[in-house]
């Protein structure tokens, strides 16, 4: 039945296969009964709490879990249907299935078709939330491993782009449309998804890209897109002046990193201190990294030591980094707080900007 095809397609915890739907494009049997009609019956009304209230989907106690939420899956579903005047605001699911369900037979159809075919397609090619991190199905269910720096690149890449997005990942619908549904090699793939997000985040004039990496202004977005550039240009390129003087344990953790949605910025010069720094260079890029609220919190207005030392601690206790930045901050000091001044800051600063408007800007014509 369509209830039955609803509920397998809506369960995000369990890979789904075209077995799992006979096999078939279209489901047949009750294919045909209304979209607004299921989000009205009791089938609606037991998952009610997941329409109505999108942050309700992140289930703590489930294992994996996609990174798209059910309201704003079945919201793509019904973009992939109806096109560009569907809203994908996961808060406004049923009234936007009121105003766009679909009527005729082949609407309901299509509608159905394309959301078997998306679903599969992200089991094969998006990373879901794990205890572990974000990993691919393919490599958590079926005994394979990242044993290629495309796929290692591809996984890496997917989850900067999920914690740096929205709630409604439209990476991933763009994704789908430019692919055309196809399941692409990991290299090929990692070269769609760089050029979206290029478009997405151009550059555009050097200059005025340099001051708008200011706190509180900066795009948050930057952090993220820095740390990866590091992870891939370490995997690449581990001789790299960037890297040189690093510790064993220290070229490990950049190696492991794994991207989380860190959204607080730290100043490691506090913005409160007995030995202010010039404003120019206290908000400056290179004195400031992006972690998580709890990590930020614990430090507050602390010193530069008390920051530094608990990038050593988290190194010592869990062979992890908050920032592959802020680690490379924490080389640039030589390890001492007292090696942490203004003009050490804004050395770093330029070498991180730089690098990114090496790696993402368009090279001149």
């Amino acid at each position: 039945s369509s209830a039955a095809v609803w509920n397998t397609l809506c369960e995000f915890s369990v890979r789904c296969s075209p077995a799992g739907l006979d096999g078939k494009n279209v489901p047949a049997t009750d294919a045909t009964t209304r979209i607004r009609d299921i989000l009205d019956s009791d089938l609606a009304n037991e998952n009610g709490n997941l329409l109505q209230d999108p942050s309700a989907d992140a289930d703590p106690r489930a294992s994996i879990r996609g990174i798209l939420s059910l309201p704003v899956f079945l919201l793509h579903v019904l973009h992939l249907t109806r096109g560009e005047q569907v809203e994908l605001n996961p808060r406004k699911l049923v009234q936007t299935f009121k105003r766009h369900a679909p009527v005729s037979d082949e609407e309901k159809n299509r509608f159905m078709k394309h959301m078997r075919q998306y679903r599969e397609w992200l089991d094969k090619n998006i990373v879901h939330h794990t205890e572990e991190g974000l990993e691919f199905w393919r490599d958590m269910n079926e005994g394979t491993e990242e044993t290629t720096t495309d796929r290692k690149s591809l996984r890496q890449f997917q989850s900067m782009l999920a914690v740096s997005s929205g709630e409604q990942q439209r990476w991933v619908l763009e994704a789908y449309r430019n692919a055309s549904g196809r399941n692409l090699g990991d290299a090929d793939f990692l070269a769609q998804l760089k050029g979206e997000d290029l478009a997405r985040n151009p550059i555009g004039d050097a200059d005025a890209f340099k001051s708008a990496l200011r706190y509180p202004a900066i795009n948050r977005y930057w952090f993220w897109r820095l740390d990866y550039i590091l992870w891939e240009l370490y995997q690449n390129s581990p001789a790299s002046d960037l890297f040189s003087g690093l510790e064993s344990g220290e070229k490990a953790a950049i190696s492991a990193y794994r991207f989380k949605a860190n959204r607080s910025i730290e100043h490691v010069h506090p913005q409160t201190s007995t030995e202010p720094w010039q404003e120019e260079d206290l908000h400056a890029f290179g004195n400031v990294a992006m972690i998580s609220a709890s990590f930020n919190s614990a430090q507050s207005n602390d010193g530069v030591g008390t920051k530094f030392g608990r990038v050593k601690d988290q190194l010592a206790s869990r062979g992890a980094l908050e920032s592959i930045k802020m680690l490379l901050m924490f080389k640039a000091a030589d390890r001492s707080e007292a090696n942490w001044s203004e003009e050490t800051a804004n050395r770093h600063g330029k070498a991180m900007i730089d690098l990114l408007l090496r790696q993402v800007a368009p090279a001149p014509c």
